[in-house]
C-alpha cells in the first residue's frame, strides 16, 4: 500500500456518534478482523475525532452495537473464507493422514481472500457486499 492510499475499513456499525469499525489485518498466522469501538464528536475547530471513552449512558447503546457486530463478524469471517488458527491446528492434529473435502467453488472463492492483502481483500469484499445489496 502506497503513502497516499489510506487503509479502508471492511465495514463500520452506526448508532448515532457511537461506531464500530471492523478491520482485515495480515499477521504471521494469517488474516483475521479486527474491531475498533470509537465515539465520534466535534472538536472546537470544526472538524470530526474519535474518542474511546463512553459515557454512561453510551454503554447499553454500544452493547448492543457489540451485540450486532458478534454475528455480522461471524458471516464476515465465513465470506472471507477465515479459520480460526487453533481450529486449524486440533483439526490437523486429530486427523493427520485424513485427506482434506473437496472444496466447493464458493469456499474456493472465499479461500482465496487468505491469499491477498489486507488491503485488496477489504477492497473485494466491499465489491462483493456492493453487489448482494
Amino acid at each position: 500500500m502506497s503513502e497516499n492510499e489510506k487503509r479502508q475499513p471492511l465495514e463500520t456499525l452506526r448508532d448515532g456518534s457511537l461506531k464500530l469499525t471492523f478491520w482485515l489485518n495480515d499477521s504471521k498466522k494469517g488474516q483475521f478482523i479486527s474491531v475498533t469501538p470509537a465515539k465520534t464528536y466535534e472538536a472546537d475547530d470544526g472538524t470530526l475525532k474519535d474518542s474511546h471513552s463512553l459515557s454512561g449512558g453510551d454503554l447499553l447503546r454500544m452493547s448492543e452495537l457489540f451485540r450486532e457486530a458478534h454475528g455480522l463478524h461471524q458471516q464476515m469471517r465465513k465470506d472471507l473464507g477465515l479459520t480460526r488458527n487453533t481450529q486449524q491446528a486440533e483439526t490437523q492434529q486429530a486427523a493427520p493422514a485424513q485427506q482434506p473435502a473437496p472444496q466447493t467453488t464458493e469456499q474456493q472463492t472465499n479461500g482465496q481472500a487468505s491469499q491477498l492483502s489486507a488491503a485488496e481483500a477489504t477492497k473485494k469484499y466491499k465489491q462483493s457486499r456492493s453487489m448482494k445489496l
